[in-house]
């Protein structure tokens, strides 16, 4: 029988004993970074603050966190694929795909919808392509 990996009592703090509230902490923090690599400083701040300082080390800084998204997402993978592989002792590629894909894409077709929703509602103008592009995630333009 393989053995078990113990985790830290501080890391599993949640009622979900196989939820770390560290990694989502991490998460939310590559989140923050990210939103601040896009972020768009007002001219209204002034140079002499601390707070355009801190808006522009922010904005600078944002790459970390979409490294950090992907070290955190490859450690949770491979800790989901090591912990099929304790109960079954194997790895089925199949099984794990069908299973990302259902927690992942009814949420992603639910904002895609919302998005088309919003946009009829708004009166903006809506291509064909962008949409048939977005459903099954190419470029327009894209070929074969």
């Amino acid at each position: 029988m393989p053995a078990q990996v113990p985790v830290p009592a501080a890391a599993a703090a949640t009622t979900d004993s196989s939820r770390l509230v560290v990694l989502d902490v991490l998460r939310a923090l590559a989140v923050l970074l990210v939103i601040g690599r896009h972020l768009r400083i007002p001219y209204s701040l002034s140079s002499e603050s601390g707070t355009r300082v801190f808006a522009e080390l922010w904005q600078r800084g944002g790459w970390i966190g979409v490294d950090l998204f992907f070290v955190l997402s490859g450690f949770l993978v491979s800790g989901l694929l090591f912990r099929e592989h304790q109960q079954h002792g194997r790895v089925s590629l199949g099984r794990f795909f069908v299973r990302r894909g259902l927690k992942i894409y009814p949420a992603f077709y639910a904002f895609l919808a919302a998005t088309v929703a919003l946009r009829l509602a708004w009166g903006r103008n809506l291509e064909s392509s962008q949409i048939l592009s977005d459903l099954f995630f190419v470029r327009p333009g894209d070929r074969a």
